[in-house]
Formats: structure tokens, sequence, C-alpha cells
């Protein structure tokens, strides 16, 4: 596949993906539990779970209510499928919350945590992992994930 064909595809994927974020952001705005929601995201993966032999610990600390749960939503579950996707088999894949405060600004909040026991990110791609369409997953890979 072309590079610019591949590009083009990620471009579209990643309108579909702001699409679908953006309507569902709105229609769940309301507060909610982050551990449900956690638990919702990890009963879609469950199945990747099994394939890999993989242990999921959480550990859920009471936090506050969050709000924008659509969007929520995505970043746990982009976490998790990065997790999933880096974790050797038979691996381990670790989830943490806790209520939190910003150091310098004083403002309350919620720390996540989504790590696995993977070989990690090179120093080239720790610095691009935030960057727009940047992937590591090749033909699969929209680049939105961390975005």
């Amino acid at each position: 596949m072309s590079c610019w064909k591949q590009r083009t595809m990620n471009l579209f994927a990643w309108a579909h993906a702001q699409q679908t974020l953006a309507s569902t952001a709105m229609r769940e705005s309301a507060e909610v539990n982050l551990a449900e929601l956690a638990r919702q995201v990890v009963s879609l993966y469950e199945r990747k779970l099994k394939y890999k032999s993989l242990t999921l610990t959480s550990v859920w600390m009471r936090t506050e209510p969050v709000l924008r749960k659509g969007e929520m939503k995505q970043v746990l579950s982009n976490l998790l499928a990065n997790a999933i996707d880096a974790a050797l088999p038979q691996g381990n894949i670790v989830i943490q919350a806790h209520a939190s405060t910003n150091w310098r600004t004083g403002e309350k909040g919620v720390r996540i945590l989504v790590a696995d026991d993977g070989e990690g990110m090179s120093q080239e791609t720790q610095e691009k992992a935030f960057a727009a369409f940047f992937t590591t997953k090749k033909d699969i890979g929209t680049g939105i994930g961390l975005w």
C-alpha cells in the first residue's frame, strides 16, 4: 500500500473516531463512577485478555465522579488496548486510579495508571507517542490513540 493511501486511510479513520467521540461525549456528559466505567471498558477486552492469557489487576481508590463519560471511556479504552498489544503473553496489566491534586494549581482530579510488562517504548517512540497519526502498528494503527 502506498504511503499516501495509508495516510489517507488513517485520516479517514481519525475523522470517524473524532466524530464518534464527539457525539458520544455530548450525549454522555453526566457524572460517572470511574471504577464502574473501567469495568465496562475491561469487559470489552475480555476476549483479547484471555487470548494472550493476560492477568489484569485493578486498584480503584475512592475518587470523585468523573464528567464526560464518553471521553473518559475512550481514553481508558485506548490505554487498555495499547497495554494488551504491548504486554507479553501470560503477562500482566495493572490499572489504578486514585484522587489526586495538581500540585501547581491545587485543582482536584483523578490520576490513572495503566501499565503492562511489555518491552516498553524506545526513546524515539516516546518522543513521537503523542503526535497526531503516529503509530507503531503499521497497517492497523490510526495514530490517534494517545493523541
